[in-house]
């Protein structure tokens, strides 16, 4: 099963297409990206779950629209690939080499993510603003394992501007 579909394909490879989709006449045919996105999405979950991420990946986590699009970049590299009709180095800056090295960057990038960290960032953080009862506020400040407090009450208070004295002015003499 892939995560993306030959229309995301045909996003990245508007010129390979006729009337704006991949057919079985298209060159490269729709069967065959089909099977590239396949294979795209094998090597993408054999790379996510040797990073340690269970895969499939769920619709729900957050790397999942990233991974969908990686998808579809391997599946468009491949059908550039397909069409190139010159001689080419590895090194050549092709747009099929230019799509393959994106889709290796982002895999790159997603496999070092841990995979505790998704969760994480997606999991919001709550402070702690106060107590209702003085006894909730000393159980809160006395205990050992909390970070205190960066800011006091009345710390960025206004205090009223008092100029210096002018010199000369008030003075007796």
């Amino acid at each position: 099963m892939a995560y993306a579909s030959a229309s995301q394909v045909a996003a990245y490879t508007p010129m390979l297409l006729d009337e704006g989709r991949f057919t079985p006449t298209t060159k490269p045919p729709l069967s065959a990206v089909e099977q590239w996105l396949s294979a795209g999405c094998g090597l993408i979950e054999a790379t996510l779950a040797s990073a340690g991420f269970r895969t499939p990946i769920d619709p729900s986590d957050p790397i999942y629209s990233a991974v969908v699009d990686l998808n579809a970049l391997y599946a468009a590299a491949q059908a550039e690939y397909a069409r190139l009709t010159v001689r080419v180095t590895d090194d050549s800056n092709t747009r099929a080499a230019l799509l393959m090295r994106r889709f290796e960057d982002g895999l790159h990038r997603i496999a070092s993510l841990r995979p505790d960290a998704a969760a994480a960032v997606s999991t919001p953080r709550k402070g702690y603003i106060g107590g209702v009862w003085k006894s909730d506020k000393e159980d809160v400040t006395d205990d050992s394992d909390r970070i205190p407090t960066r800011f006091a009450r009345g710390q960025f208070r206004r205090t009223p501007f008092t100029p210096p004295a002018a010199a000369g002015v008030g003075e007796e003499d």
